[in-house]
């Protein structure tokens, strides 16, 4: 995701909100999509992806509240940046808007450069957790492999320590303690016999 081309919901049920905020929002380059109501933003999530919600909480039927529950509720979106941007200031409403997983809180009207400042700090904060998210799935499939090819040498190796038939006729009552520290062990035997001469090798691979 590039923090320009970020996509951003507005869900607001004023129309004017909505043409001013989007207006000025697409001139700081972002790519911006409107709801006029929480169920159809809800919907519209569940079918898309968005970077970051800019979410009224007075709104009719479903109100801010309810449509931020209902999408920190799927695991798709528990990273989702929203932000409340709404009248409603006291301290109640702080607090819930906080409880049910918004990450900040805008006052209407707003101030153009506070409101720019705090989309791109959590459209930075996405963008970092995104990368991550990343990094660790391509680390996990490169351990995957590696962990594969390792248990594929220990089968080889194991092949190969296997007590041959020469050994058992040579040494009838014997037992081998073999007992890697790691998947694939360092160390390991030989045994060849040459005649009425038993040759064994207990060695060190550096």
């Amino acid at each position: 995701m590039d923090l320009i081309n970020s996509r951003i919901l507005i869900v607001d049920d004023n129309v004017k909100n909505l043409q001013v905020l989007g207006g000025f929002l697409q001139n700081a380059g972002f790519q911006v999509e409107f709801a006029l109501e929480g169920k159809s933003a809800i919907d519209w999530i569940g079918r898309s992806s968005f970077d970051l919600v800019l979410l009224d909480i007075m709104m009719p039927g479903v109100n801010g509240y309810e449509v931020c529950r209902s999408l920190k509720s799927e695991l798709k979106n528990k990273d989702l940046p929203i932000i409340f941007l709404t009248t409603k200031s006291d301290h109640e409403s702080i607090i819930e808007g906080f409880s049910v997983g918004a990450v900040a809180f805008i006052k209407k009207p707003f101030i153009k450069d506070e409101l720019l400042a705090r989309v791109r700090t959590h459209l930075e904060i996405k963008l970092s957790r995104d990368k991550l998210a990343i990094y660790l799935a391509e680390i996990e499939e490169k351990n995957r492999d590696i962990t594969a090819s390792i248990q594929y040498a220990k089968s080889i190796q194991e092949a190969m320590l296997k007590t041959s038939e020469p050994f058992k006729l040579a040494f009838p009552d014997h037992f081998i303690l073999f007992l890697p520290k790691d998947i694939v062990s360092g160390d390991f035997y030989w045994f060849k016999s040459v005649g009425h001469v038993n040759i064994i090798a207990v060695m060190d691979h550096l």
